[in-house]
């Protein structure tokens, strides 16, 4: 990803195949760098990706997880259309953190 302005790399995104309770779900995942961070970059990365998910791999449905305590991914989520699915432990940096799993069918 990079800002249309500098083109200078904002962050990284896509669509991964991920294994929650021993699932394989499509999930579409974002990272994106602080300083551009609230800056609407979240919302128009995850509506892409979600373009890319139904129009061109036609997937059945997409799943996005975060961390409880990040309410701007649930905002952006909750923007384009996810809702809840569930909650679950995740060990991440040593540590189980709940995290939340948000839907979108197609």
């Amino acid at each position: 990803m990079a800002d249309s302005r500098t083109q200078q790399s904002i962050g990284i995104a896509g669509i991964i195949k991920t294994t929650i309770n021993s699932t394989i779900l499509d999930e579409i995942a974002y990272i994106i760098k602080k300083e551009y961070q609230g800056l609407g970059y979240g919302t128009e990365i995850v509506q892409e990706l979600v373009k890319l998910a139904f129009n061109r791999y036609h997937l059945p449905q997409i799943f996005a997880q975060f961390a409880i305590e990040n309410r701007a991914s649930q905002r952006i989520l909750e923007k384009n259309g996810l809702t809840y699915e569930f909650s679950y432990q995740r060990k991440q940096n040593g540590m189980l953190k709940e995290h939340l799993v948000y839907q979108l069918k197609n």
